[in-house]
């Protein structure tokens, strides 16, 4: 098998490049989940040895797997993870505002993302899920201005009369 940089280690880019046979088994793990299966999934998963655990693919399977059988603070964990090995991952972000939302509430989740608004400044989906966390905690000027840079419907935010 060969390796990037140091197995095991923690923090960004550490991690061991796949083997031909561990993107079998991930590919295998992923097909389980697709079925609706999650348990097999994490079994199938974890078939792969300690070493490529740190690994980004797998790490977001994980937590897809976690976040199907609904342990949001595993989510929030693999995530956290995820995001010191690559924070550029947007998909991380977004799964670890959703398992923060379910365990902490939304203004935690809204909280995390906007920390990290500039670094997705562009991205149509970044700014989604910050209008919808504006709309859920009751913040109209966010909600407009992300709507706007998501570029979604053009629906105004609801005022007390039309909640």
């Amino acid at each position: 098998m060969n390796t990037s940089q140091v197995d095991g280690a923690e923090g960004a880019g550490c991690w061991t490049l796949l083997s031909e046979a561990d993107r079998l088994v991930l590919d295998a793990a992923d097909g389980w989940l697709l079925l609706g299966s999650p348990a097999e999934a994490l079994a199938e998963l974890l078939l792969l040895p300690h070493i490529v655990r740190n690994h980004p693919d797998f790490l977001l399977l994980r937590c897809r797997i976690a976040e199907r059988m609904g342990d949001w603070s595993l989510v929030a964990e693999v995530a956290e993870r995820l995001i010191a090995a690559v924070p550029e991952e947007i998909q991380a972000w977004l799964m670890w505002a959703h398992a923060l939302e379910r365990v902490e509430g939304p203004r935690a989740a809204f909280g995390l993302l906007l920390k990290q608004c500039n670094s997705f400044q562009n991205n149509h989906w970044f700014a989604e899920e910050l209008a919808q966390y504006a709309f859920t905690i009751g913040k109209p000027e966010e909600f407009e201005s992300y709507r706007i840079k998501a570029n979604c419907h053009p629906k105004p935010f609801p005022t007390n009369a039309t909640r």
